[in-house]
């Protein structure tokens, strides 16, 4: 028995008792009727907007996770630069030698990236390893992708490997264009 017909046995329950007439019985179905469409309407009205409510919320929240991220990826890409600008600052005269010694300019442009990826590589390490341990908290968050997805580890972890070798080429571009003799006189 549905919502409708349960309301009708009711008011034929109260005809009876109060013996109404045909015109209050029609009137009070009509009213009832109305008043149940109504309801269905302000409760379908209410779902749309909270269900739309928390799905803005939780676009929003990972909209601003993502900027933070492409943010921390620019920065780390910063920091890697400079700390391997210094180290080949740092190296210039050990870098001139090799040059000197018949080095070519692929051996350091090997040498100088290798150096920034083996930096990248173990802080791409940390970050799975503290990503994978904070999936539980970021998993309410995530509509239609599971927290531990390995597709999108493994390409996150490339991203920020690219990001690693262009901030390392750049400054193994400089130290593979060193002049042999500039180099060792600085020193």
């Amino acid at each position: 028995m549905n919502l409708r017909e349960q309301l009708h046995a009711y008011i034929t329950q109260l005809e009876k008792r109060l013996r109404w007439s045909a015109l209050l019985r029609g009137l009070a179905i009509f009213a009832a009727t109305a008043l149940l469409a109504t309801l269905i309407l302000v409760m379908i009205a209410n779902a749309r907007a909270f269900s739309h409510g928390s799905v803005t919320a939780a676009r929003f929240a990972l909209i601003l996770i993502s900027l933070f991220a492409v943010i921390a990826a620019l920065l780390a890409s910063v920091g890697l630069y400079g700390v391997l600008a210094s180290a080949v600052r740092q190296r210039t005269a050990e870098i001139g030698l090799r040059i000197a010694l018949g080095a070519g300019p692929g051996t350091i442009l090997r040498l100088v990236v290798g150096q920034g990826l083996r930096l990248s590589l173990v802080g791409i390490a940390a970050g799975l390893a503290a990503a994978f341990g904070l999936t539980r908290v970021m998993s309410s968050m995530l509509v239609g992708v599971k927290a531990t997805d390995p597709l999108t580890f493994a390409s996150m972890a490339a991203v920020f490997l690219a990001f690693a070798a262009f901030a390392s080429w750049l400054p193994a571009r400089r130290a593979a264009g060193l002049d042999p003799s500039d180099a060792l006189r600085e020193e």
